[in-house]
């Protein structure tokens, strides 16, 4: 790699909010020595809140590992007040009557993180030797002022084009119109950057479904390696059961993963670990009355790392995603994975299994082959955790390679 380093100019990146992969990229070249700053959400705890029942509570708790010690030489500048307004946008977005005010928090937030990222462009502005990347949707002006001054731009995007319209699998124009809304944002950002990475083939298709066909770099992001840390699978003697994590909604095949699980036989356990979408509310109420079905809301990383290594299958049939870095996370601990080509990674048939050319009564009939056959489920679940080890590795070489060529034509 140190070819590669001396090749390549120093990285602005703006991570933007919540517990985004670009945290752990961030890691990665602090270590390496490429990192100048870094524009993120809250990476520590503010100090007010260290020794309060706040700083406990398991949404808190994903704070403090977010991002680990960087290089004393890198600018960090932490945007508290849009990860707020992104965090309450979040609440506000499970009630049905406050999803426009969660939209125009999301807005705001994504207007914070421009204005921070514009602060830290303009006191690097003496030197050319920045490149700026930057997470879709938080850029705006910020990418402007760069390509003003010389600094070329990579917009890293990780879900489907905004355009896509997961339900129809077609391209919807409207969805980016408005403007208090995040998804107009995005595609500002995608239009205005001079390089596109997207996280899998799959958004890479919906830029082609939605009328995009630019040049895409595609790369699949590791997991936080925090969250492997977690997880000791040589400790765990027996798995058993169907895992899904994520908030069930239409997007994440609730109605789907409902039909599937229902139609298993009543010893085989179920877990349900997420928030619910008010849409998704019947759905609930229908699977709470089974036995073998927990419903278990929003877990800590240690928490989901704890079930997912006890767990055998993790049952994911999501309509649209980047790279599901939940699906990573389950194959890392063991888990075999049956996901939709939509959940974003490309899982080969000795790993796991893609379902969508199934129904749910032979998925439910596929899930209880697997469970029965000890044999095969020991050998598959040894197969995800080496395939995802596979996917994640060529992950920072690839990139390493996108900035020194973005460097060569600066």
């Amino acid at each position: 790699m140190k070819p590669l380093i001396n090749n390549s100019k120093q990285i602005i990146l703006n991570i933007g909010t919540g517990k985004f992969y670009l945290h752990q990229t961030a890691e990665s070249l602090s270590e390496l020595g490429l990192l100048a700053a870094t524009v993120s959400g809250m990476t520590k705890m503010p100090q007010f809140l260290e020794f309060s029942k706040v700083g406990k509570l398991s949404k808190m708790s994903r704070v403090l590992s977010r991002m680990g010690p960087l290089n004393p030489t890198v600018k960090q500048i932490q945007v508290i007040s849009g990860d707020l307004c992104w965090q309450f946008g979040t609440i506000f977005g499970r009630f049905r009557m406050l999803k426009p005010l969660s939209k125009t928090l999301y807005f705001f937030s994504a207007w914070r993180f421009d204005r921070a990222a514009q602060k830290v462009l303009r006191s690097h502005l003496g030197s050319p030797d920045y490149i700026y990347h930057f997470r879709s949707g938080f850029g705006g002006k910020s990418v402007q002022l760069a390509k003003m001054h010389g600094i070329p731009t990579i917009c890293d995007h990780s879900i489907s084009h905004p355009n896509y319209d997961w339900w129809t699998k077609e391209s919807l124009a409207k969805k980016s119109k408005g403007f208090f809304n995040l998804e107009r944002l995005i595609l500002n950002d995608l239009n205005n950057s001079d390089y596109l990475i997207v996280n899998s083939t799959f958004v890479a298709d919906t830029f082609r479904i939605c009328g995009d066909y630019r040049k895409l770099f595609v790369m699949t992001p590791p997991i936080d390696k925090k969250f492997v840390d977690m997880i000791d699978v040589n400790k765990v003697f027996e798995r058993n059961g169907v895992t899904f994590v994520g908030k069930c909604e239409f997007r994440k095949g609730i109605d789907i993963l409902t039909e599937i699980v229902l139609s298993l036989p009543s010893d085989i356990p179920v877990r349900i670990i997420g928030n619910w979408s008010p849409e998704a509310i019947s759905f609930r109420s229908h699977l709470q009355k089974y036995s073998n079905i927990q419903l278990i809301p929003y877990l800590s990383a240690s928490e989901i790392a704890s079930i997912l290594k006890e767990s055998l299958i993790f049952l994911f049939p999501s309509r649209a995603e980047g790279s599901a870095r939940v699906v990573g996370e389950a194959m890392h601990s063991g888990c075999i994975p049956l996901i939709t080509i939509e959940s974003g990674l490309p899982v080969n048939s000795d790993a796991g299994y893609l379902i969508n050319e199934l129904q749910p009564k032979e998925i439910a009939k596929l899930i209880t082959s697997i469970i029965y056959d000890k044999e095969k489920h020991l050998a598959k679940s040894f197969a995800a955790r080496k395939a995802i080890l596979g996917i994640e590795r060529s992950y920072l070489p690839d990139l390493l390679k996108l900035y020194v060529e973005v460097s060569q034509r600066g």
